[in-house]
């Protein structure tokens, strides 16, 4: 949910950088549009990291132990900080393209509540409803929690990393798309 909200509100900045007049240095900027892009996306990448690390050294003092080795405690900080930089590349374009600080709040709150409760986020796959279990596979929120309990098993799900990195790069590449079409207008 930290990611998920981190993320979220990374669109925010952009709509303020319209309002001051900044993204429209942006589109006439000689440099190519992807490059604010994955600067905004290293920033949630960079905070997200933080963020996950400092909850970990407070749970480990309440008793929290991530497996022993060096992969697993990166994969477990990498993957929400991944997961972060999908939902704010997908914030930013739909900044981008709604203009407003209202209707991108309500558009992505309409969409990051349920896909919170239709994962395995609160409750063990097997003891979800068979429909919500169906919905789950096709949810990017299970496959963060999926691929960051994977890391207890001693047997990262590579399938669920690899899940994540193409929809940031297709995030990535709608936000590259919506920026360009501002900047034909």
């Amino acid at each position: 949910m930290n990611a998920l909200f981190g993320g979220i509100y990374l669109g925010m900045s952009t709509l303020d950088d319209m309002r001051e007049g900044i993204f429209n240095r942006y589109l006439i900027a000689p440099k190519n549009n992807l490059i604010f892009i994955i600067g905004d996306l290293v920033y949630i990448f960079t905070f997200q990291l933080i963020q996950s690390t400092l909850l970990i050294i407070i749970s480990y003092f309440m008793g929290f132990r991530l497996p022993m080795g060096i992969v697993p405690p990166i994969l477990f900080l990498v993957t929400p900080a991944l997961f972060s930089c999908l939902i704010g590349a997908i914030s930013i374009g739909i900044a981008a393209l709604t203009k407003k600080h209202t209707t991108m709040i309500t558009v992505m709150q309409f969409f990051s509540f349920p896909l919170i409760f239709l994962s395995s986020a609160f409750m063990p796959t097997n003891l979800l409803p068979k429909w919500i279990s169906i919905l789950s596979k096709i949810n990017p929120v299970d496959w963060v929690v999926r691929a960051s309990q994977s890391t207890f098993n001693h047997s990262p799900a590579i399938s669920y990393y690899l899940l994540i990195i193409l929809c940031v790069v297709i995030a990535t590449s709608f936000c590259k798309f919506t920026y360009d079409v501002q900047r034909k207008k």
